[in-house]
């Protein structure tokens, strides 16, 4: 802030374009709150996994189950 004062500037506005979570390797699974920011985005992660890989299975089957329909002439 001081520098665009300094060039007679001044910031009215600003706006995020881009946010990521930090990598697991800045984490120290020794301090308590990074072992529980650690836990907390391994459960989301694998949540998220396993839902992903539902949708996935399930939109398989679907298909080979109207695929089966269509042979069988259902």
């Amino acid at each position: 802030m001081e520098d665009l004062h300094k060039n007679g500037l001044e910031l009215e506005t600003v706006s995020l374009t881009g946010l990521d979570q930090t990598g697991f390797k800045y984490f120290n699974p020794q301090n308590a709150f990074d072992a529980e920011g650690l836990t907390k985005l391994t459960e989301t992660i694998e949540d998220r996994r396993r839902k992903r890989n539902e949708i996935e299975q399930d939109a398989d089957l679907a298909i080979r189950t109207k695929n089966l329909e269509a042979e069988a002439g259902i």
